[in-house]
Formats: C-alpha cells, sequence, structure tokens
C-alpha cells in the first residue's frame, strides 16, 4: 500500500489566525475531525492526549471542523460564536492545562487550535465520511504521512497507539 499524504492544504485558525497547511506541518499530527452536533467531543481527547504528550513542540493536536452546512450569509455568525468558544477556551487554559515544568510559559494558541473546513474539502480529501455522526481522528506523522486514520469508537486509544509508533511521550521525536 502506498503511503498516504496529508493533502496540500492551508487552514486558518479561529483565534490565533495562524495559517496551517497540512502536508507541512513537521512534526507529528492529531487531527480531529469534529461537525457542530459532535464538536464537544474534541476536548477531551486532547485532554487525554496531553497527558503524555504535554509540549505543542512534541505533537499539534488540531480539530478541524467540518462546517460545509452552514450557508455563507452566516458564517460571520458561525465564526463569530467559534471565536466566543476559543476566547473562553484561552480563559480556562492556565486552570486546565499544567505545564510540565512550573515556569514554562504556554502560549493557548499552540494548544487551541479550531480550524473550520467551509466546504468540507478537507474532511472529504482525508476520507472522513460524517463527523456530524461520528468524531474522526488522523494521525500523521512528521513527514506529512498518514499513519491512522479512525472514525468513532475510541478516538483518544487509537490516536495514543498510533503516536507511540512514531514520537516518544515525555520527550521530542523518536
Amino acid at each position: 500500500m502506498p503511503d498516504l499524504k496529508a493533502p496540500a492544504r492551508t487552514l486558518v485558525a479561529i483565534g490565533s489566525g495562524r495559517r496551517v497547511t497540512l502536508n507541512r506541518l513537521a512534526m507529528p499530527a492529531v487531527l480531529l475531525f469534529l461537525a457542530r452536533e459532535t464538536s464537544n467531543d474534541g476536548a477531551p481527547v486532547i485532554a487525554r492526549l496531553r497527558e503524555d504528550y504535554p509540549l505543542a513542540e512534541q505533537v499539534l493536536m488540531a480539530s478541524i471542523v467540518d462546517l460545509h452546512i452552514v450557508p455563507r450569509l452566516v458564517r460571520g455568525v458561525a465564526e463569530a460564536a467559534m471565536r466566543v468558544a476559543y476566547d473562553k477556551a484561552v480563559e480556562r487554559f492556565p486552570h486546565e492545562f499544567k505545564p510540565p515544568q512550573p515556569d514554562m510559559k504556554m502560549d493557548p494558541a499552540d494548544y487551541i487550535i479550531i480550524l473550520p473546513d467551509w466546504d468540507a474539502a478537507v474532511t472529504r480529501e482525508f476520507g472522513v465520511r460524517n463527523p456530524s455522526r461520528a468524531p474522526a481522528a488522523v494521525v500523521l506523522d512528521r513527514f506529512g504521512l498518514i499513519a491512522g486514520k479512525q472514525e468513532g469508537g475510541d478516538l483518544t486509544g487509537f490516536a495514543h497507539s498510533c503516536l507511540q509508533q512514531i514520537v516518544q511521550p515525555g520527550s521530542l521525536e523518536k
């Protein structure tokens, strides 16, 4: 089976405005594919994975939100709602995320990454069928190759298993 690479797509993160080019991350990544109906399913997965991979330099973790159902006329409203959610997460960040060393400065923008997929093109290119019914996880290695994909089920266990193959917990890459 040939190696499957992440698509050469760039998404802009809500809140931070960072541009994330999926095939050029240069680090392992866990991409959670969500929709409005499953939007609350991502944070617990990321929180659990961050226990073993606490540094953003180790593993990028991002939520890609399929928003193709949102009409163009109300995209501004949807984006504003996501910004409010981002701002609330940033507010909670110092209380919910404890750095591995007490004196470490952590930028919430490195840890709270919400990437809107307005036309579901990225969702489709990764082969995710219906994130409104079942969230999905895709794990990428540092070269942008897909290490694994799962829709529904234990996404935390799946992502953890994939990450164990490509990165050591508590340290930088293998």
